[in-house]
């Protein structure tokens, strides 16, 4: 059968595949302004960042003069629950205020040489030494409180303290796997991480029609952090490589020493134990140290829209489209027959196109995080493109720009 094609075929195709470039665009920051749902995204984005880390031996590590991590898990002191009616009902634990108070005091004498500081310790409940924490608190400017949801996810459990800045401390997650951080909730509530990155670089975000702006650039309101500090970098690594941590009973015991120890670097309280570690695509982490990477990630630009990451990804989307509305016809190679052979059997030829597009998108993703730093959860997107080609196949054969499958040629 001879396959004859308009003269204009390439203009078609061309134009054609613009436009579908563009949909996918729409697309891909639909699904990237979105929760990852699916476990495919989930094991590309798992082993991609094993590969890169493991294997490429591309990790970035901050350096570790720059931290100190302060441990709260085993300074607790006993508070009491009360009922509606203010009543003692039992008592709990929760982190020694005191020693926080302590601290925070020592720190706030000298207000030129206040460090960043990431409180990531939830203050639900009340307590005697509220009134020294508080009054200790406000003399930091620099300082961040955690916040987060309720279980139901309809209310917020704010902090005892209303003073101080503070910052939603939720994530998204998939199969209790963290796997995004969204930065800013309901367009006027940011998140810890961006709290941190208000205050360190002077720039606030603004909500906008498709993107949330920070300091006029566009960027993802979810942002798939890469963890560049995990528990191994504290705990696990090489004496030499290790980040500087310590108990907060402990550090309270140099209290003279504490302005020189914490001048210039980043300080991270919070429970370094297993009350407060996570799943994540690199193994469990503790919840300090999320908040704490997604301020890295901020710093270093991976949710920034730039326009060379833009291009790359409008450009991917072009020229997978083009091949799919090329739709090859040639049919005098053996191979050709072979696969026009394989493609007229039953469920097969469905999975070999699905699969063909999902290469593609596969490998934008490859790109997109080894190159700049994202994360992508793109994959529905093959599905598109499979029902695309299934539709044009349909089309050009009745037209007669493609041959007949095999099977129908026999007939």
């Amino acid at each position: 059968m001879t396959i004859k094609r308009p003269k204009k075929f390439k203009y078609w195709v061309f134009g054609a595949a613009f436009v579908n470039a563009c949909l996918c665009m729409l697309g891909a920051f639909f699904l990237l302004g979105r929760s990852v749902k699916n476990d495919v995204d989930i094991t590309l984005m798992e082993r991609g960042s094993w590969f890169k880390a493991l294997v490429l031996g591309i990790d970035e590590k901050p350096p570790r003069d720059q931290f100190l991590f302060i441990d709260v898990s085993r300074d607790k002191q006993l508070v009491d629950i009360l009922d509606q009616d203010g009543f003692p009902v039992g008592n709990q634990a929760i982190t020694d205020r005191e020693k926080l108070a302590e601290l925070f005091h020592i720190l706030g004498k000298k207000p030129k040489d206040n460090p960043l500081i990431l409180c990531d310790i939830l203050f639900d409940s009340k307590s005697p030494a509220d009134s020294a924490l508080g009054a200790a608190m406000v003399k930091l400017p620099q300082l961040v409180v955690s916040y987060s949801f309720s279980e139901d996810g309809k209310g917020l459990i704010m902090p005892v303290f209303k003073q101080v800045k503070r910052g939603i401390a939720n994530y998204e997650t998939h199969n209790n796997t963290f796997m995004k951080f969204r930065l800013v909730y309901k367009d006027t509530l940011p998140s810890a991480p961006m709290q941190m990155y208000a205050i360190t670089q002077g720039k606030t975000y603004q909500p906008g029609t498709f993107f949330t702006y920070l300091n006029n650039r566009p960027i993802m309101t979810y942002i798939g952090t890469n963890l560049r500090i995990r528990n191994y970098d504290l705990f696990d690594a090489p004496q030499k490589k290790r980040y500087n941590w310590i108990r907060l009973g402990e550090l309270l015991m140099f209290s003279e020493d504490i302005p020189k120890i914490c001048k210039g670097r980043t300080l991270v309280i919070g429970s370094f134990n297993n009350d407060d570690k996570h799943e994540t695509i690199m193994g469990d982490i503790y919840g300090p140290l999320i908040l704490l990477n997604t301020y890295l990630a901020l710093i270093k630009g991976d949710n920034i829209i730039t326009w060379g990451w833009f291009l790359f990804m409008f450009f991917g989307f072009y020229f997978m489209s083009i091949f799919l509305f090329w739709q090859v016809a040639a049919q005098s190679t053996r191979f050709i027959k072979w696969l026009n052979y394989w493609l007229s059997r039953g469920l097969f030829k469905h999975v070999l196109r699905l699969l063909t597009y999902a290469f593609g998108i596969i490998v934008m993703m490859v790109v997109s995080f080894l190159f700049f730093n994202k994360h992508l959860n793109i994959m529905k997107l093959s599905v598109w493109f499979y029902l695309v080609d299934s539709a044009l196949k349909y089309f050009y054969r009745k037209r007669g720009w493609l041959p007949p499958l095999l099977k129908d040629a026999e007939k």
